[in-house]
């Protein structure tokens, strides 16, 4: 089961089982004492059983209670919602949606460590998490770690400028080939194949952004010369990096 699916699982199954629970406990109850019947200790195994699928469901409720819009997430209340299920693989599940609440507020440390509790070095089996701290750590300088985690997962965890930094002009275009078929990213596009010694097909892509500008004359294309030189695209990456490096409070 990927991970997707086992947080899916998750999310629809524990409800189901306290419905099912709460059902099956008024059901013995109300034949008991409807057929005035005395309790046996099958009945009382029941009726535990469908106590702890009950309780199972109060983490669950508190976790939910907890969200709000990204700047009233009640972060202690799903921490306290962590503390009180059963299970290891309840606790990791949990400790997922305080990484994700800690993003929305954009505390990066806190996001990270959480998510790194939550797959417990699991990297290859929880590619989805995976993904999210290569982001993360690519967001916070560490390229190392970034780089090591965007290998595992088959998705590009980086943006275009994290690959452009590390100078994998490779990964950089599988993200723009997901973009708009527009002139800056058409630009962009060539500088990459340049860089990757593929000047056929830098030149094609230069032309037909040409072509595209001249078509659509109206437009504003005041900034398009920084999409044109590969050092004046590296000092607009560099800004964005440092933007949002700032953003998730890495410094």
């Amino acid at each position: 089961m990927s991970e997707e699916s086992s947080i899916l699982a998750y999310l629809l199954g524990i409800p189901i089982l306290s419905i099912i629970s709460l059902i099956g406990i008024i059901v013995i109850l109300g034949i008991h004492f409807a057929k005035k019947l005395k309790f046996k200790i099958h009945d009382y195994i029941l009726i535990l059983l469908f106590l702890i699928g009950i309780y199972l469901s109060i983490p669950y409720l508190l976790m939910f209670s907890a969200n709000g819009d990204a700047s009233n997430i009640d972060i202690p209340k799903m921490q306290t919602a962590a503390k009180l299920v059963l299970t290891p693989y309840e606790k990791n599940m949990h400790y997922r949606f305080i990484s994700l609440a800690y993003e929305n507020k954009h505390d990066g440390e806190k996001a990270i460590e959480y998510a790194e509790k939550a797959i417990n070095g699991n990297y290859k089996k929880n590619e989805y998490t995976t993904y999210f701290l290569a982001r993360l750590y690519s967001i916070k300088g560490d390229y190392d770690k970034a780089i090591e985690l965007d290998k595992i997962t088959p998705r590009n965890s980086l943006s275009t400028c994290g690959y452009v930094h590390v100078g994998d002009y490779k990964k950089a275009l599988e993200v723009l080939d997901k973009e708009r078929n527009v002139p800056s990213i058409n630009f962009l596009k060539a500088l990459y194949y340049r860089e990757l010694g593929n000047d056929k097909e830098a030149d094609r892509l230069y032309k037909l952004a040409e072509e595209q500008i001249r078509q659509n004359s109206e437009a504003d294309y005041s900034d398009i010369e920084n999409y044109k030189s590969i050092e004046a695209h590296k000092k607009e990456c560099e800004k964005d990096l440092i933007f949002y490096k700032k953003l998730y409070h890495f410094e």
